[in-house]
């Protein structure tokens, strides 16, 4: 009989309890899931290997600099935007065959740059018909879904290139420079530069 050495690492995070109702009414306004949660158990999800990964890096990355809120927001925004973003893949399960298909495929920034119409077309409906799913699925307008998906393929972007962030925005059809800052702080809690130069040094 072999025995299996499981080492098990706890990360403890402490942050004042206005920061928790600064994020809930600013992002989470709807939410009854995370810290909101009315249920007899606190809120659980099981993360993949590569995730526990970065949210370690993220917060090694923190802690090399002095405490500040600035800091510590943009840790949590990482952790919060990245948990998001797996439960956004478990509603893809509910979701129609054609509408996951057209999100597999709306995937080029020659479509990002006419908006919602490819997206449409690739589902096959009519528009408000796509509308009334896409809020039913995953609880955005199609205007706010077909945004969430450019924002995040320019933050690949930024972490994947060294492409002027300028030409990175009109690449996913954010003509204002401004509607486009607007847009990524929205998602992700701070400036594109700023992600860039944190996540760059993470990868």
């Amino acid at each position: 009989m072999s025995l299996q050495l499981v080492i098990v690492t706890i990360v403890n995070i402490a942050f004042p309890r206005e920061t928790l109702d600064y994020f809930h009414e600013r992002y989470f306004a709807h939410s009854d899931q995370y810290f909101w949660s009315e249920n007899l158990y606190p809120y659980q999800i099981k993360l993949p290997e590569h995730l526990v990964k970065r949210f370690s890096s993220r917060a090694e990355e923190a802690m090399r600099f002095k405490r500040s809120c600035m800091q510590m927001d943009s840790l949590l925004l990482f952790i919060f935007r990245n948990i998001q973003e797996l439960e956004t893949q478990r509603d893809y399960l509910s979701a129609p065959s054609w509408l996951i298909s057209a999100i597999k495929e709306y995937n080029h920034t020659d479509q990002f740059r006419l908006g919602t119409a490819p997206f449409v077309e690739l589902c096959g409906r009519n528009a408000d018909y796509v509308n009334r799913v896409v809020k039913q699925v995953f609880q955005q307008t199609l205007t706010e879904f077909v945004n969430d998906i450019r924002i995040k393929y320019a933050a690949d972007e930024l972490i994947l290139t060294s492409i002027p962030i300028k030409l990175i925005a009109y690449a996913c059809g954010f003509e204002s420079i401004a509607y486009f800052y607007k847009q990524f702080h929205l998602r992700y809690g701070q400036t594109p530069s700023d992600y860039r130069k944190l996540n760059q040094k993470i990868v």
